[in-house]
């Protein structure tokens, strides 16, 4: 961020990279700060996802869906039946 606004022209790939920190990473960051269990985890997962609809850069999206599929231990089966049993 600090290189972006910096930069007179900055490069295609480093405003790509600010669009990704500003409306997907930055906003997920601050709601798992905020977050006080482990039952919030598949609702900022969902959020997380849908603010990734919003970055145009495919090569970052699929970097995230590739880490998503092997660390996404917020969505087992237990953790979201036990968020399922909290909505109440």
């Amino acid at each position: 961020m600090c290189v972006y606004t910096r930069k007179e022209k900055p490069s295609k790939k480093l405003k790509d990279m600010v669009t990704y920190v500003v409306k997907c990473y930055a906003p997920t960051w601050f709601l798992i700060k905020q977050a006080t269990s482990l039952a919030e985890a598949p609702e900022i997962t969902f959020k997380f996802l849908t603010h990734l609809k919003d970055v145009d850069n495919p090569r970052y999206t699929a970097i995230v869906h590739r880490n998503l599929k092997s660390n996404t231990f917020a969505l087992l089966s237990d953790n979201f039946l036990y968020r399922l049993l909290l909505i109440n």
